[in-house]
């Protein structure tokens, strides 16, 4: 009798620290990410909860889904406060005026006061969170790197090293790396050579975070983005119908996703603004529909719709009316089904890319620095595609060449060989999780 297991714990209720990249900021891409990961843990642990970060209002759509703040906030100035009120917001407002070096400074210094102990009511909830876990896992992103350091380096290295020290295993699930300064590689090196298990969506970043870890016991492996495993569903894909139905009235079109970056915004849209309207123009005259579709609907400035309301206003008429913007709020899995609809997409944003070529659907992607080239040729190298992406600013990206790219493509939709690549990693180390 005392080596039969009780129904009690046959069915032993799971808890996992799923922490997300962005989770309410609207970024379709990242939230996939998480819902993906979300699904593997519910497929294997159905009774399991789950435990992550989000803004304040987001709902995730899942059952037994517990949400705090995002530990991020104990990094800043005014950690004091709760990061859900009114005063905590006025604070955030007046910290953006600092210079992104400065916030980074500021979290690498709270971070080494938080290691040695919890400081903050939000620190202490989030340790115990990790106490109570049964494991953490990072899903997917592009939050490793000098943009969003105080985020995806500093934050998530003090969750890291309180699941070490107490125990508990850690997964980096579809990771981008990079770029990273000194300071904040080696602590990102500090951070990764605690994990169990890292898994990264392109060649660039396997070879940082291998030379990061330099041979401590946990190999990075390449998978395919995370975004891919986003289950498709049957409503997805109606609601998705009945969106181009309604909203630019069926039939064939052309899908677009453009954003805007702090840096050199101007000067940026301007060019995007040139190239955009031309492409509308051509396929204004070849009788195809061209359908805006947003990656973000956050705040003004990463609200894409707000984007493409700017990139039109130097446009002729005609081609400002030939282009529908996507003004309903969809989420990460309609948005993937309807991008599937569309004969071409073209896309400087990262996730539309994985969303269309996930689809089979022929994509170009237009990088406007570095980052995104290694991202969007990334992404584009999983299907087998070369040549479909381009630097803005490279004098031969043209409307023409574009169009030439996209007829000449075949791009094979991801198949279930693909999914179960991704996930394998995931179903390895839940299974090893007592």
């Amino acid at each position: 009798m005392s080596d039969q297991i009780s129904p009690r714990q046959a069915t032993r209720s799971h808890r996992w620290l799923l922490i997300g990249s962005a989770n309410g900021s609207t970024n379709l891409g990242d939230e996939s990410m998480w819902l993906a990961a979300a699904d593997v843990l519910r497929s294997e642990h159905p009774h399991s909860t789950i435990v992550t970060d989000a803004a304040p209002g987001w709902e995730s759509g899942l059952e037994r889904v517990e949400l705090h703040p995002f530990l991020l906030e104990s990094l800043r100035r005014g950690k004091f406060l709760s990061p859900w009120t009114h005063r905590s917001r006025i604070v955030a407002s007046i910290e953006r005026l600092v210079s992104r070096p400065g916030r980074v400074a500021y979290a690498r210094r709270a971070l080494a006061r938080a290691k040695k102990g919890p400081r903050t009511k939000l620190q202490r909830q989030w340790y115990n969170e990790v106490r109570s876990a049964d494991a953490v896992i990072f899903t997917g992103a592009g939050a490793i790197n000098d943009d969003y350091a105080a985020h995806g380096v500093y934050s998530w290295s003090l969750l890291t090293h309180w699941a070490h020290t107490l125990g508990k295993p850690v997964a980096f699930l579809g990771q981008g790396l990079g770029p990273l300064d000194a300071s904040n590689a080696a602590e990102t090196a500090k951070m990764l050579k605690l994990a169990n298990v890292i898994t990264v969506r392109e060649e660039t970043s396997l070879h940082l975070a291998t030379s990061l870890i330099d041979g401590a016991g946990v190999t990075p492996l390449l998978t395919p983005d995370w975004a891919l495993a986003l289950p498709a569903t049957s409503s997805a894909q109606s609601d998705a119908r009945q969106l181009v139905e309604v909203v630019i009235g069926g039939g064939p079109f052309i899908a677009m996703s453009f954003h805007r970056r702090r840096a050199g915004s101007s000067d940026l849209l301007d060019q995007v603004a040139v190239l955009a309207e031309s492409l509308v123009e051509a396929f204004r005259l070849q009788g195809l529909k061209v359908l805006f579709v947003p990656n973000m609907r956050g705040n003004r400035f990463s609200d894409d719709r707000e984007t493409a309301r700017i990139l039109v206003r130097s446009w002729s008429a005609a081609n400002r009316d030939h282009m529908t913007i996507l003004e309903p709020e969809t989420g990460p899995a309609v948005t993937k089904a309807l991008l599937g609809l569309a004969d071409y997409l073209i896309s400087s944003r990262y996730h539309p890319m994985v969303f269309a070529l996930a689809e089979g659907t022929p994509s170009f992607g237009v990088a406007y620095d570095d980052y995104y080239v290694q991202k969007l040729v990334g992404v584009s190298s999983i299907f087998g595609l070369a040549d479909n992406v381009a630097n803005l600013r490279d004098p031969s990206l043209t409307a023409r060449s574009i169009i030439a790219s996209l007829t000449g493509q075949r791009a094979p939709a991801a198949d279930d060989a693909t999914v179960a690549d991704i996930v394998a990693p995931l179903r390895t180390f839940i299974a090893a999780v007592r």
